[in-house]
């Protein structure tokens, strides 16, 4: 393969309109899967790539991230875990994370905050 074809073969893969969307969804799927896991609507998550450049349907998307999962589950070699959403270490800064976040996410975060002071609580 010459340089130059190796150059534009590189340059496709980081364009990400000559990307399939389901390429894109899954270069962000950790950050999807933390933020489903936190409470937030799958709606939401959707008009957040939507904004972002990643315009599909409902549909298409559930789709995706049931065959994203799937592949996760196949191959254990892969991170599983979303991204930890919180890494306080005292109380106070788990009572505080509740009244920081935005109006749209306030009860997702109250319900995340209170389950991570629990933890919290059992391990200190």
């Amino acid at each position: 393969m010459t340089d130059d074809l190796k150059t534009a073969l590189l340059a496709l893969s980081r364009e990400s309109d000559k990307r399939s969307v389901t390429a894109r969804v899954a270069e962000h799927f950790v950050e999807i899967e933390g933020a489903l896991s936190a409470g937030v609507q799958r709606t939401a998550v959707l008009e957040t790539l939507t904004r972002y450049g990643i315009a599909l349907s409902l549909k298409n998307f559930d789709n995706i991230l049931y065959r994203l999962r799937k592949k996760q589950a196949a191959n254990p070699t892969e991170k599983k875990d979303p991204i930890p959403l919180y890494t306080a270490t005292r109380t106070s800064e788990l009572k505080s994370m509740a009244h920081t976040t935005s109006q749209e996410q306030s009860d997702a975060s109250l319900r995340q905050t209170k389950l991570a002071l629990k933890r919290y609580r059992r391990t200190g």
